[in-house]
């Protein structure tokens, strides 16, 4: 896996009008760090996130707090898709070592 083609594909959803689902387990976990990152997340998420071995922990520990920061987002049409896509993903696979790299 390349990390950084991760990172693009992510960056063009953010950006990209219409839908587009995240479909990996990379894709999540590098756009939950982007998220969190550009939130300024408390450092008991940030520990919730990387203590997850699995994508759906992850997502059953996140989703609530993503879903609550929406509406802060609302004017800004790139967050709000990022958020958006981490609300409603389904991924779920194992985090690896490899993309826990993502997750910085």
């Amino acid at each position: 896996m390349i990390l950084e083609i991760v990172k693009q594909a992510v960056q063009i959803k953010m950006n990209c009008k219409s839908e587009c689902s995240l479909i990996s387990e990379a894709e999540y976990c590098c756009a939950c760090a982007r998220a969190l990152r550009e939130i300024g997340a408390p450092d008991s998420i940030w520990k919730e996130f990387r203590e997850a071995s699995k994508v759906e922990q992850a997502r059953e520990k996140l989703t609530p707090y993503f879903q609550g920061k929406r509406g802060e987002y609302a004017e800004n049409p790139p967050m709000d898709r990022l958020l958006k896509l981490l609300v409603q993903c389904r991924v779920e696979g194992a985090i690896t070592d490899e993309i826990r790299k993502l997750m910085q």
